[in-house]
């Protein structure tokens, strides 16, 4: 079985133990991982499904391709998770609401992180503006789906 057959047969999947493929594996409630608990690399909460979309490593962004491919490329929330930023996921105490707002928390920074970038451009016309633009867009999209889901 190839890494990206794994991701999209174990995604989301409840299982009685871990199971691994290569540098890929999920834990017992289906969130995967690549090469470590240290990075979630797609997880559900709430019925929304979330890919960590921080690259590290030419082989990290096969996996998160890998991922966007087996969760469906308009299916999911990429969220940029920090090694710090990832014990919650496995807090089985949490509830779901409780991880959504750190989620969407980060998210918000996110978005503004961008505000601030596209307010200090002199101009507008460029093409950085437009993908900034376009960040903050799809940003702005996925902050209203987490709130929906809160």
């Amino acid at each position: 079985m190839t890494t990206a057959q794994f991701i999209y047969q174990t995604y989301n999947t409840i299982g009685t133990k871990e199971r691994r493929c290569s540098s890929v594996f999920t834990d017992m409630q289906g969130v995967v991982y690549s090469y470590g608990y240290h990075y979630p690399l797609a997880f559900a909460i709430g019925g929304l499904n979330f890919i960590n979309v921080a690259g590290y490593s030419s082989s990290t962004a096969k996996h998160i391709a890998w991922a966007k491919n087996a969760i469906g490329y308009d299916n999911y929330i990429g969220v940029k998770l920090s090694q710090r930023a990832t014990s919650f996921l496995r807090d089985n105490s949490q509830m779901d609401s409780n991880k959504l707002l750190t989620l969407l928390s980060l998210l918000e920074v996110e978005r503004d992180e961008i505000e601030l970038q596209m307010a200090s451009k002199n101009r507008k016309d460029t093409s950085v503006f437009a993908w900034l633009q376009r960040q903050f867009d799809e940003l702005s999209i996925n902050i209203k789906l987490v709130k929906q889901a809160i």
